[in-house]
């Protein structure tokens, strides 16, 4: 059961991590202290789910089901963005947002 929850907790981190990183990629054409500030935090919040599972992995650490369940909520949220295009659409580049946030 453990390893059950270990595959929802890396499955949500990963698309946490490729949904922060495609709004760092989106963010780094913008001009400004304030888009500098978002920029550097997407790509924080991007990079540290991979740390997380690489750390997961090599320790061999099982996720409890807390945590699993909480990243799931966050990946579900972060999945079902308003006013974006479907997330399968909006990461690969083919749509994006009006860019007004």
């Amino acid at each position: 059961m453990n390893f059950l929850w270990f595959c929802v907790s890396t499955l949500s981190m990963i698309v946490i991590a490729i949904t922060m990183l495609c709004r760092a990629n989106d963010l780094r054409w913008r001009n400004g202290v304030k888009w500098h500030f978002r920029l550097i935090g997407f790509v924080l919040c991007g990079t540290a789910p991979i740390g997380i599972i690489g750390l997961e992995w090599i320790t061999r650490t099982w996720p409890s089901p807390y945590e699993a369940v909480f990243r799931l909520g966050l990946a579900l949220v972060f999945v079902t963005t308003p006013y974006l295009p479907p997330w399968w659409r909006w990461i690969s580049g083919k749509e994006h947002g009006n860019g007004t946030n």
